[in-house]
């Protein structure tokens, strides 16, 4: 993954307000420090309250030492390194459409606009269990879940200004999807945690396109991109079956393809921040660049389907109100398959 990759240090003010979810580690957690300490309020969304606290005081511990850092080079005696980061936990737990319904009015009532959301959180090769709600886990955490949010939030986005942002985290294995398959559209009929995670991935792309072509405001711009090959606690947690995965990222390690996770959140951070892509929707990025995913990802039928399927999923979270205000009414001819 060469190529230079960079994001603006620009300025937010305090009132522009940024949601991260799985804020708490990796990529989201370089994320939310970086947007937070250009300015912007940040929303720590994770299910963990424990984890979550831990990584904001931790945020806040490297912001301090930073800006003292700063201040020492610079020779500023008036730099603060108290300032506090506007940074703050709120609970989501993705696994769950409830409690992202929950989260969704917790946030409304906080009375902050929403100016980006970037879909961030997900899981990677969970053994093959379902939600409470029913659907296979990587579908609903990494994909449905995310929807739902993006959903029931958009009615406040495109209320809240100019320069209104979804993000969407992907991932390079989206591209190891050849086909949709309805009826194995979450391991139904054979299981497999690659091909599971993979394809939740694909579907976030999926989704962006189609929310890009069919939203009916130009106030909010969508976005999908993928990090590179991040090294992460992914391959650790990895069993004896994936022996091949792990290979391949102990080689892309060695050949310094393997970025950290402060290296594989520029992408996002650009995305979220860079004043260059204001109004600029339905672009895929990768490594701060634009670039095409996969065919399958580009198929506009195929789009269709997989919105058709997932609307089905979310009967009785997402108002048919507000599917027909956002202009995102799908059919429902395709049917839900736990």
């Amino acid at each position: 993954m060469g190529g230079a990759c960079s994001y603006p240090t620009t300025t937010l003010p305090s009132s522009r307000t940024v949601i991260v979810t799985g804020a708490n580690t990796g990529i989201g957690y370089e994320t939310a420090k970086a947007v937070a300490q250009m300015g912007a309020r940040v929303i720590v969304a994770c299910r963990s309250e424990q984890r979550a606290k831990e990584a904001i005081k931790k945020m806040q511990e490297e912001h301090a030492k930073e800006s003292k850092n700063t201040a020492l080079q610079e020779n500023d005696r008036d730099q603060s390194s108290s300032d506090q980061l506007l940074v703050e936990y709120m609970h989501l737990d993705l696994s769950s459409l409830k409690s992202t319904m929950d989260f969704v009015e917790a946030f409304k009532q906080t009375g902050h606009p929403l100016h980006v959301l970037v879909c961030n959180a997900g899981i990677a090769f969970a053994n093959q269990t379902l939600t409470d709600d029913g659907y296979e886990s990587h579908f609903q955490v990494n994909y449905l879940s995310h929807l739902l949010l993006v959903l029931n939030l958009l009615p406040l986005m495109k209320m809240s200004g100019p320069d209104v942002r979804v993000v969407f985290v992907s991932s390079l294995m989206e591209t190891w999807q050849r086909k949709l398959n309805i009826e194995n559209i979450q391991g139904q009929q054979s299981y497999s945690s690659v091909t599971c995670y993979s394809s939740s991935k694909l579907f976030m792309i999926m989704a962006m396109y189609y929310l890009h072509n069919h939203f009916s405001s130009k106030e909010v711009t969508f976005c999908a991109l993928h990090p590179g090959v991040v090294s992460t606690e992914i391959a650790r947690r990895l069993n004896q079956d994936y022996t091949l995965f792990k290979f391949g990222l102990r080689v892309s390690e060695a050949l310094g393809l393997a970025k950290s996770p402060k290296e594989g959140a520029v992408t996002t951070i650009n995305c979220a921040v860079n004043p260059e892509l204001a109004g600029v929707s339905g672009v895929y990025y990768i490594n701060c660049k634009a670039a095409q995913p996969s065919k399958l990802a580009r198929n506009e039928e195929e789009q269709e389907k997989l919105w058709n399927y997932s609307i089905e999923c979310l009967k009785g979270f997402v108002a048919e109100s507000v599917l027909l205000d956002l202009g995102l009414s799908g059919s429902s001819e395709v049917k839900a398959t736990e």
